[in-house]
């Protein structure tokens, strides 16, 4: 089960201010924490939602499940949307940054046949273009191999959060 203690409802979709003298530190709404909670957790088991108010609450407990629920799903296609753009930036800086290895590699290669004073210079000119045309790839390849992972996993914890059991209960009551 996945916990979270708030003070009232307005906490599960704003961020609550922290306040070190009450023990207050936390800076994400908790929509935000269940979601951080539920990447952590085993896929096999099925998602279940406590919401511990301090505060009785301000809205019904199937208004509050509702809500959540549209979060979820709008937070999802936002994720999508997101892993979207990133291949598709990912794919453009590829092909820019191939053209440009390809430029620096056919440059290296004319230099090569240049007679230099010392031959340390080409080596140092040559070389220097084909390690500047690989790197112009480093972000572009970190892009599609890593960037993604971090949106998945979201997508991951949103989508088994979508349709879970939300209880809310107020100080001194038990969930049913």
């Amino acid at each position: 089960m996945i916990r979270v203690h708030l003070d009232d409802t307005r906490e599960l979709f704003t961020a609550p201010e922290p306040d070190p003298f009450a023990g207050r530190f936390e800076r994400e709404s908790g929509a935000e924490q269940i979601v951080e909670q539920a990447g952590g957790r085993g896929m096999a088991a099925p998602l279940a939602v406590h919401v511990e108010l301090d505060r009785p609450p301000t809205h019904p407990e199937s208004q509050v499940r509702d809500a959540l629920d549209a979060y979820w799903r709008d937070e999802t296609s936002r994720a999508k949307a997101a892993r979207r753009r990133i291949w598709n930036r990912g794919l453009k800086e590829l092909a820019v940054g191939a053209l440009f290895l390809a430029g620096c590699l056919a440059l290296s290669a004319s230099l090569a046949a240049v007679t230099w004073p010392a031959d340390w210079v080409g080596d140092f000119v040559t070389e220097g273009l084909v390690i500047i045309g690989w790197i112009a790839l480093w972000h572009p390849v970190d892009m599609l191999l890593f960037e993604p992972w971090a949106l998945t996993a979201r997508l991951r914890a949103l989508r088994r959060l979508v349709g879970s059991e939300v209880r809310v209960t107020s100080a001194g009551t038990t969930p049913a």
